[in-house]
């Protein structure tokens, strides 16, 4: 068969545009493995070089990372792949089954697993009791139909849910709602500003709540668990919210206002009393689940901020299984089963593999002093910042993935902080805290593709808001860094 260029004017198989983006990911991977790569100077003088065992993880980080871009293998398959070829690279010593062992120990029964395991089953509850409904009543009630205010309502508390049950979860839960009252004020899809407004509203507020916590997106476990074991800094709950929780006091506000310059709301009011009648009829039935649920959810965090650290894990583990408890929860597990994306554990456990690979053969440092070296020795520290949150949206942006975003940028800032006798956590932190801030492509995070899939915006639309408002994001960081 002749192709043709567009490919998308060709008609091929599935089959065979997954067999094409697997051969692509291939060739990228054996460039990396073949090609020539410079040497580069230290902060010491001295050259670096990168060996043999850092050109293969190179090789198989680079492999991962296309079939995860390209989507050519399911993202759990792909991180099976990088089990299977790492322990091939001679990245740890001793024999392969030693070197297996080593890596499925710091990767699959790292203290991030459990904890992202009870987040995800928190967020189950908090969606099958209808809270997040009774949380939508609230903000309709107290806007009293003002549009303006059920847009900075609806990304109050995407944030919130964002904060503590991650944005995936937290956008499954508000976009469908959103859709929902949409649909009641007649708001066409693709032609309402207030549409387009409120569903990237709603995107932005439950991926912007995800930094505020370590228990609102995965990235933040991963960062804080390679500051442990590369830096020996512990990072506690409480220090994470201490530059979180501002930074989204701060970001928010600016999302609003940026989202009502684009797509002013087409009307200024509405009705919302049929509404908040049909929610209450809908509510009323499942009250003993919403409080059960609310009380979990207020008890783990809690237990979150108040443990000691190294307690986050295990206290996840008990919230997890107290709702399946009689008399406490209420879930089934045939719902933890259905709703748990449990492909979600192998792909942070591959990226974490990877990052611990690239630090144990030395490609973390070559990288980061390509990368990175300039950036962190020419600007002033308000301006590195800056740079550092724009980079690492840009990586983000080629990576399309939270896990593999933060897997890679850690291990690679982290020994080069400490080369250069920077202050590791304050050099890490402004790519730390962007990692999970994906407003530049839809194709950036699935919070986005939920969305995207109601059609009431374009790609367009929302890669033009988060251009604007990833601009934004580095100074904002900046000085909430600069402060505390």
């Amino acid at each position: 068969m002749l192709l043709k260029w567009p490919f998308h004017n060709v008609s091929l198989k599935a089959e065979q545009v997954r067999g094409i983006k697997l051969l692509v990911s291939v060739v990228a991977a054996l460039c990396v493995l073949k090609l020539p790569l410079p040497s580069l100077v230290g902060s010491d003088g001295g050259a670096i070089f990168l060996s043999s065992q850092g050109r293969s993880v190179f090789a198989v980080a680079m492999l991962c990372i296309a079939l995860w871009v390209t989507e050519a293998l399911p993202f759990a398959a792909t991180a099976l792949l990088a089990f299977v070829f790492l322990p091939l690279t001679g990245c740890y010593p001793g024999t392969l089954p030693e070197q297996v062992a080593r890596l499925l120990r710091d990767s699959l029964a790292n203290p991030v697993i459990p904890f992202i395991l009870g987040v995800m089953l928190l967020g189950v509850a908090v969606r099958r009791s209808g809270l997040s409904l009774r949380m939508a009543r609230i903000i309709l009630r107290f806007s009293g139909g003002k549009v303006r205010l059920v847009l900075l309502g609806f990304m109050v508390t995407a944030a919130f849910l964002g904060m503590w049950i991650t944005p995936l979860a937290s956008a499954s839960i508000m976009v469908p709602v959103a859709a929902g009252l949409l649909a009641r004020m007649e708001c066409r899809p693709g032609q309402s500003r207030f549409g387009k407004s409120l569903l990237i509203g709603v995107i932005w507020g439950s991926l912007s709540g995800g930094i505020a916590t370590p228990a609102g997106a995965t990235p933040n476990l991963i960062v804080m668990g390679f500051l442990r074991d590369l830096a020996g800094i512990e990072i506690r709950f409480l220090d994470w919210m201490r530059v979180g929780v501002p930074a989204l006091a701060f970001l928010l506000p600016c999302a609003w206002l940026i989202l009502m310059r684009l797509f002013p709301p087409e009307m200024e009011r509405f009705e919302v009393s049929s509404t908040l009648g049909e929610m209450t009829t809908q509510l009323a039935a499942s009250q003993g689940n919403q409080l059960r649920a609310a009380l979990l959810l207020v008890t783990a965090v809690m237990a979150w901020i108040l443990a000691p650290a190294g307690w986050s894990a295990w206290s996840a583990l008990v919230f997890s299984a107290l709702l399946f408890t009689p008399y406490i929860g209420f879930l089934r597990w045939q719902d933890a089963e259905r709703e748990v994306g449990w492909g979600t554990f192998l792909v942070v456990a591959a990226g974490i593999a990877i990052g611990g690979a690239a630090y144990q053969s030395g490609l973390a440092r070559y990288l980061a002093h390509l990368l990175f070296a300039q950036m962190l020795t020419v600007l002033p520290p308000f301006g590195r910042r800056i740079a550092l949150s724009w980079a690492t949206s840009l990586l983000h942006a080629l990576f399309a993935s939270n896990t593999v975003t933060g897997s890679i940028v850690a291990p690679l800032l982290i020994p080069l902080a400490q080369e250069l006798g920077l202050d590791v956590w304050r050099t890490m932190a402004p790519s730390a805290y962007t990692i999970s801030l994906a407003f530049l492509l839809i194709s950036e995070s699935p919070c986005s593709l939920i969305a995207y899939q109601t059609g009431y915006f374009s790609a367009r639309d929302f890669t033009r808001a988060g251009f604007l408002f990833t601009l934004v994001i580095g100074p904002v960081l900046a000085v909430v860094l600069s402060v505390m």
